[in-house]
């Protein structure tokens, strides 16, 4: 399924299964020899394209979570690497012992969010995380949403003014400032909400939040501090969002 998924694909390479030759215990796949991506020194060699390769890792994964609701659990370096399958390079998937999906409602609930983050609608961003399961309901939804405003305001600032930085374009001192800013907002803001815990965290949601770990620091290997998750997505969910095809 997932090599089907990719099948259109030509910056994706998935090894084929040979079941012929497979048992109950053993599983035959296709030799895809390539260099680990995170061996800098040999991609640099061989001529592939760094930036190429962090948005095309970025950007698969977004595919796996947003359109096929099938993904891969742990695309740590050791389960990718890269070969000459196309300009710049091609990205190789290797070990499918953890996969997992996400349920169409949970998708629907997602782009939903995307949707409602690029339009400003904090409302309609707290009634995704409902649908998503990460907001329970009967909480005070006033507090939440006023949350979802500011949240969304500096988002939207960001986007408007060219004044404005995204974090790899701070310094560490203003990393920190701007963190330590968040924090405090945010921890005021849900004690507005008098409610013990108003987010909840399913349990795949692990594997997604340290996958995307895993990929920024994949991507930071890479290309360095040029590397932004966010600024990568962007198009992307844009697009998404635009689609509403989740």
């Amino acid at each position: 399924e997932f090599r089907a998924n990719f099948a259109k694909d030509k910056t994706i390479k998935v090894p084929a299964m040979y079941p012929e030759l497979c048992t109950s215990r053993l599983l035959t796949m296709e030799y895809c020899p390539g260099k680990k991506i995170t061996d800098t020194e040999a991609l640099q060699r061989e001529g592939f394209d760094a930036d190429h390769l962090a948005k095309t890792l970025t950007t698969s994964y977004l595919e796996q979570i947003c359109r096929h609701g099938f993904f891969h659990c742990d695309p740590h370096p050791g389960n990718l690497a890269v070969d000459d399958g196309f300009p710049g390079g091609r990205l190789i998937y290797y070990d499918f012992g953890m996969m997992e999906r996400v349920e169409v409602e949970v998708k629907r609930g997602f782009v939903d969010l995307i949707f409602s983050i690029y339009q400003n609608m904090p409302r309609e961003a707290c009634d995704a995380l409902e649908t998503m399961g990460v907001l329970r309901k009967g909480v005070d939804r006033f507090s939440i949403e006023r949350i979802a405003r500011n949240m969304l305001g500096s988002f939207q600032s960001t986007l408007a003014s060219a004044d404005n930085k995204w974090e790899n374009e701070m310094t560490p001192e203003e990393k920190r400032e701007s963190r330590r800013n968040r924090r405090a907002q945010l921890g005021q803001d849900l004690f507005a909400t008098q409610a013990e815990r108003p987010f909840l965290f399913p349990p795949k949601f692990t594997f997604v939040f340290r996958a995307f770990s895993t990929i920024d620091g994949i991507g930071k290997t890479l290309t360095g501090p040029r590397y932004d998750l966010s600024r990568i997505s962007q198009p992307y969910l844009r697009e998404l969002a635009d689609l509403r095809d989740g």
